[in-house]
């Protein structure tokens, strides 16, 4: 990125035109350091928030990275029709301006020029960055499928078989934060648990069992939890709790959850 033509600007009052080349100079420092982002969140950010805020699972995971890596390549296609276009309109304009002879209208036609080049410079830059994050992106994808074991041509069956325990984490692990920061489940808390057939009390007696384990664990045996601790309970929640959506089920009044022939799945396509 370069500063813009400020020779127009006649009436700054503490800038002079040394201040002015001083700080055009260190733009160059600036054009470097800025290949470093060109994005909106770092790579770390995207890994460690975005995909773990999702839910506690791979598949979730999976589908969060093809949704983010969908919602760049959008913008890619986007910024590949604006450059084209921009790209025509520049050679337009210079065909233009071989055969102007009005000085003013050349003028003005060569700001338009500029104009239109520093578009295409931002474009490209801002593009480049949401490569960078689909590669990020394409790499984690990759990671989380390989280190759970997922197989490469998992389908829409795949994640629906796997959608019963992450929504038991997910509730367990919205309980959780309920009894941390106010000692009691939330009414969301306690209609997510519902959902799955799970008794609102139940869980809060497990959580209350579990936060007087961590309490015993600091002050008898001086420990402070690491966080896999908390992830050992909620799947020890996940596995306790995880057949219990056969009784919200049968509450409502369905026979099966999963309309098989509904689905999407790989095998019977390839």
């Amino acid at each position: 990125m370069q500063l813009p033509n400020l020779q127009s600007l006649t009436t700054l009052q503490s800038i002079d035109r040394g201040a002015l080349a001083q700080i055009q100079g260190g733009m160059v420092e600036q054009n470097r350091a800025i290949k470093s982002f060109g994005r909106t969140n770092s790579q770390v950010t995207i890994k460690l928030m975005s995909l773990t805020m999702t839910s506690a699972g791979p598949y979730r995971r999976l589908r969060q990275c093809v949704a983010e890596i969908d919602k760049r390549s959008a913008a890619l296609h986007e910024a590949a029709f604006t450059l084209r276009k921009k790209n025509a309109e520049i050679r337009w304009k210079e065909r233009h301006l071989v055969d102007m002879s009005d000085s003013l209208e050349r003028d003005l036609l060569e700001i338009e020029l500029d104009e239109l080049r520093h578009q295409i410079s931002e474009t490209q830059r801002h593009a480049e960055g949401a490569l960078k994050d689909i590669a990020g992106l394409q790499e984690a994808y990759t990671q989380i499928r390989d280190n759970h074991g997922i197989p490469e041509n998992w389908d829409e069956a795949d994640f629906n078989n796997g959608e019963l325990r992450e929504h038991v984490l997910a509730a367990f692990q919205l309980a959780y934060r309920d009894m941390m920061e106010r000692g009691s489940l939330s009414r969301s808390a306690q209609e997510y648990l519902e959902q799955f057939g799970i008794h609102p009390f139940t869980a809060q007696v497990c959580i209350s069992d579990y936060l007087l384990e961590l309490n015993q664990l600091a002050t008898e045996k001086q420990q402070l939890p690491e966080v896999g601790h908390l992830y050992q309970f909620l799947d020890a929640c996940a596995d306790r709790f995880g057949e219990n959506y056969k009784q919200a089920m049968s509450r409502i009044g369905l026979t099966t959850l999963i309309t098989e022939w509904a689905q999407y799945r790989e095998h019977l396509r390839t």
